[in-house]
């Protein structure tokens, strides 16, 4: 459906304007003075904000302005500009949908309302600059919209604010499906997890710029046991696949580079197959090598009472990667319970019940509100409450807390430097590692380790953290050869749907010099106790590769094949390596295997025409190599992606902004960026990059193409209509169609108010619907169940201080006559202060 974007999504927006009951005001004399709009606050948010502007912006990152006014009486339709400027150089914008062109200015509003407030979003370059001061206009002489209603004075209709943007290194992410076996059977994570691992994380975290890569690890045979809600997965634990990850980073980065601090590394398996928590380190493990930042985690389509989008990668992989860039658990609830929401395991206090700022005082400038681009997207109300919980919690309604945001850009920013530099002064490949990983049960001291594995070249690395626990080497004789003093790494678990028990767990982590006359490594706890043993012939093992030995040429998989022998008769792990440019670079594709093949799916493969396969040989102490003997190629992949924004054919008006976004991967290259570009067959070359907006756009008609360079080609992708119209007035008529907000009502103790306001009113501003409701629960009471637009309600609830704990019910509003499609809002009484008496309510 072509037209400004009212029939795209705000006939699906559940939050519009509404007011009291009663007709519109009738129109008065012309030039009669009938009332004041007085614009009260300019709100600049990306993710996060209040109306003080407080919380930091990012260059280069999607941002809207959200202008407040009210009226002294009366409802009144209007519309308002927005005036850009930074150094010598002005822009004028105009509102856009759910906020624009005309939104109905109030007496009193809300902020969890979209079109209580105009919306801007300012075009890509604007952002790019450091300062940017943003004037305001409320019910401005426009050529298309005269100023209506006749005001009493006119000096309180501007307002200006200026804002900083402060530049973030791109975050780059390694995500890793690891695929299972059970019956026969292989389960793996989806496209649409992947996918979600990574948007969420650039719509709410304070960086711009995201460079992802997608790999498939080995399958596994997995390990479940029943339980009462299915099945508890065993193995592969989280531990292994960060840890599994963890060993993959220090392959990749550490000849001769530091693991980058701007890089996590995280593992998805399906809970498919059965449920087990998520784990990361915080901070990251291997703190010797420069941290590599490696996690692990769940992925499904589990609701978990709130989250109704087909599948939870995304709040609970972000959940982990905080982990991973430092960010502790937050304390979430009104209080301590053993396991959910409040009982997350060594938490800090941020800010009450977990919220995302330091008041839930909506009024309040300090409050702060969320603010989601793929709510957006989907036609749904953007805006996120206070009452939403930091993605640190155990809590539901997850969004980022003011403490959470900043710090993470602090992490960020800290890590430029390196980013911008980021060979280490380690030194050239000189020795030969040894990784030890394992998982510890601090409680019990048991130790699990996975095979360790022996790296032939690489640069000396400092000593591990000295502490209680050590490596030791010994000879055959049983002499001590070298001992390392370390301390293990404590790992944070991530929430669990089932009120499973936090329970501790710690990562050993350590990269040693190899000793090549040792026979045996112990792991030793404190005082000495011994906790897990590596023992191995003085031996090394040998190792041959057999396919791809050279001249091959490959398309799509490729199934790699050696030989390998040891004259200790002791078992062996192998690592497979790739190199696409003749061996200058290597990455391991598959580590860990106990057979001698193994088949790699094209994803983990770049192309190159002169690819190298290297296979080591481990026996657990000591390492044997052999690389193909002459080069192979690995054909090009082409790109692949589509738009995303705008989500179908668009009409807006000249000053209004369109944002254009897109999803591009390649096998070779990763999530594609800067070599995406927006061509209209009109205006020519309109930008670069994944997301990219202007408000520049020439009258008319423009098909507009994203294309892709991969440095071989350019593509094009996917295309869509945008037709630029001369003024709002020219814009179809959006359709009639309730809207009712907020989305999510909270009431109850812990909300601090006992009763709440719902806003109904009409898509078409001016024009007045029937409504009637429906609550899916008796305890809900409203002070209406039918009426017509523009009215309020206010909801309350009949809760006695017995009824503990959380009460939800739906509230579906429709049409008598069916003349639009139904709206659905929930009503949350939260009664989890039990401590906090409740005021009387009617039973």
């Amino acid at each position: 459906m072509q037209g400004f974007r009212f029939p795209i999504w705000l006939a699906l927006a559940l939050l519009v304007p509404v007011l009291s009951a009663g007709a519109w005001p009738a129109a008065p004399a012309p030039g009669t003075p009938v009332t004041d709009l007085v614009i009260d606050a300019v709100e600049v948010t990306q993710s996060i904000q209040d109306l003080n502007n407080s919380v930091p912006l990012i260059k280069g990152k999607r941002t809207f302005v959200r202008v407040f006014a009210h009226s002294t009486s009366g409802l009144w339709p209007t519309s308002a500009q927005l005036i850009i400027q930074t150094g010598n150089y002005y822009q004028f914008l105009l509102p856009i949908a759910p906020g624009g062109p005309l939104i109905t200015v109030r007496p009193t509003y809300s902020r969890l309302i979209p079109s209580h407030a105009f919306l801007f979003e300012l075009p890509l370059a604007v952002t790019l600059s450091n300062t940017v001061t943003l004037t305001a206009q409320i019910n401005p002489a426009l050529d298309w919209h005269p100023r209506d209603p006749e005001e009493t004075t006119y000096a309180n209709n501007a307002l200006a604010v200026t804002v900083h943007f402060d530049p973030v290194a791109p975050l780059h992410l390694v995500i890793a499906n690891q695929p299972m076996r059970v019956n026969n059977a292989t389960f793996a994570a989806t496209a649409l997890d992947l996918w979600k691992s990574a948007d969420w994380l650039s719509r709410a975290f304070p960086v711009s710029q995201f460079k992802v890569i997608y790999r498939t690890l080995p399958v596994v045979n997995a390990l479940r046991e029943p339980a009462w809600y299915g099945w508890r997965l065993l193995f592969p634990t989280c531990e292994y696949l960060q840890l599994y990850l963890a060993n993959h980073a220090v392959a990749l980065y550490g000849n001769p580079f530091y693991p980058p601090l701007h890089t996590g590394f995280y593992g998805l398996v399906t809970d498919a197959v059965g449920w087990r928590r998520g784990c990361a380190p915080r901070g990251g493990l291997l703190g010797q090598f420069g941290y590599i930042r490696a996690g692990g985690g769940p992925v499904g389509s589990n609701d978990w009472g709130w989250d109704f989008d087909g599948t939870y990668a995304d709040w609970y992989s972000a959940h982990e990667i905080g982990h991973e860039f430092g960010r502790p658990h937050v304390r979430g609830g009104p209080g301590v319970v053993k396991a959910g929401c409040g009982g997350e395991g060594k938490a800090v206090k941020h800010y009450p019940n977990g919220a995302l700022g330091p008041t839930l005082n909506f009024s309040s400038p300090d409050a702060i509100f969320g603010f989601d681009t793929l709510k957006l997207l989907l036609g749904q109300n953007p805006i996120l409450s206070p009452f939403s919980s930091d993605v640190m919690t155990y809590c539901d309604y997850h969004w980022v807390d003011l403490y959470t945001y900043t710090l993470l850009k602090d992490v960020f920013v800290a890590g430029q430097a390196q980013v911008a530099a980021p060979t280490a002064p380690l030194g050239p490949a000189t020795t030969s590692l040894i990784a030890v990983l394992g998982v510890l049960d601090p409680a019990t001291g048991a130790l699990s380790l996975l095979p360790t594995t022996v790296w032939l070249a690489a640069p000396s690395v400092p000593p591990p953290a000295p502490g209680p626990y050590a490596l030791v080497f010994y000879d055959g004789d049983g002499d001590e050869l070298a001992r390392h003093p370390f301390t293990p790494d404590a790992l944070d678990a991530g929430p669990s749907p089932y009120a499973d028990a936090d329970a501790d767990s710690a990562a050993v982590a350590v990269l040693v010099p190899v000793v090549p006359s040792a026979t045996s490594l112990q792991v030793q706890g404190p005082g000495g106790g011994l906790l897990a043993q590596v023992q191995a012939g003085p031996t090394a093992p040998s190792v041959q590769v057999i396919e791809p030995n050279g001249g091959e040429g490959y398309t799509d998989e490729v199934l790699v094949a050696w030989t390998a022998s040891d004259e200790d008769g002791d078992p062996l792990t192998f690592s497979v390596e790739y190199s696409p440019d003749n061996g200058q670079t290597w990455e391991p594709v598959a580590l860990f295997i106990t057979t001698t093949q193994v088949t790699l799916p094209p994803d983990n493969l770049p192309a190159g025409d002169l690819a190298l396969i290297r296979v080591t040989a481990t026996d657990g102490l000591h390492a044997g190599q052999d690389t193909s003997n002459a080069v192979f190629t690995v054909a090009n992949h082409l790109p692949e992606g589509q738009i995303i924004t705008p989500a179908a054919d668009l009409t807006v008006a000249v000053s209004q902004t369109v944002a254009f976004e897109a999803r591009v991967y390649d096998l070779d290259l990763g999530s594609l960026d800067a070599e995406l570009e927006w061509i209209s067959n009109q205006d020519g070359s309109l930008g670069h990059g994944a997301a990219f907006s202007t408000a520049d756009l020439s009258l008319g008609l423009h098909e507009v193409t994203l294309s892709a360079a991969d440095g071989i080609g350019v593509y094009p992708l996917d295309q869509v209509i945008v037709i630029v119209e001369a003024t709002p007035n020219d814009l179809p008529a959006p359709p009639n169609q309730l809207t009712a907000g907020p989305e999510l009502i909270f009431i109850g103790p812990t909300a601090g108010a006992y009763t709440a306001t719902l806003y109904l009113d009409n898509l078409n501003l001016g024009q007045s619907l029937d409504w009637e409701v429906t609550p899916a629960q008796p305890w809900v009471q409203l002070s209406a169940i039918a009426g017509q637009t523009p009215q309020e309600l206010t909801v309350a609830a009949a809760i006695t201080p017995n009824d503990f704990g959380l009460h939800k019910s739906l509230l579906t509003f429709t049409s008598p006559t069916d003349a639009y499609d139904p709206v659905y809002l929930v009503v949350i009484f939260d009664n989890s202060s039990w401590n906090t008496p409740l005021p009387f309510l009617r039973r």
